[in-house]
């Protein structure tokens, strides 16, 4: 009779992890949530020469340089955006740092504070008030929207920035 009731446990602790694990990984369309890790290298390659500029010493696009240790979050480089819809620059530059946080997935703590009052203190450490603001690692950043380079060309500064901090 032990054995039974025993295994009976072990079943029910079974059954509801399964089910916890069901919960949190499904979307409410049904699919699956999938965290993957991208494959770096591939994403770093194609903007080595940029990554060679950094690493020298240089800046690009309109990044600025801080003196200070990178900022972590669970081992990850934090990036922070600061913006709003209202703000016409922010409006454009959203979307190619969205872009570029996503081809990093969970290689990078991507703090999007657009429309939100959230990370302040980060922000008035970078920024005179003015928006768009992005703060990479906190040792690279940038006020205003890169959109004089066009959107593919500073989305391979940014990139280039997150391959740097990122170790490839």
């Amino acid at each position: 009779m032990e054995k039974r009731f025993v295994g009976s446990l072990v079943f029910v602790f079974l059954l509801c992890f399964s089910l916890v694990l069901f919960f949190n990984y499904m979307q409410p369309t049904g699919s699956a949530v999938v965290v993957e890790t991208p494959d770096l290298t591939d994403i770093c390659s194609g903007v080595q020469d940029l990554i060679d500029d950094i690493k020298s010493g240089e800046t690009l696009g309109m990044m600025k340089t801080k003196d200070v240790e990178i900022c972590y979050e669970d081992g990850k480089p934090i990036v922070y955006f600061f913006g709003s819809d209202s703000c016409p620059h922010c409006v454009w530059e959203h979307p190619v740092v969205t872009r570029v946080a996503e081809k990093f997935g969970d290689s990078i703590s991507f703090h999007d504070n657009k429309n939100t009052q959230d990370d302040m203190d980060v922000f008035f450490q970078y920024s005179t008030g003015g928006i768009p603001t992005v703060v990479y690692g906190c040792r690279y950043y940038q006020l205003g929207a890169g959109s004089k380079f066009g959107e593919q060309m500073e989305e391979d500064f940014l990139t280039a920035y997150l391959c740097v901090l990122t170790g490839n």
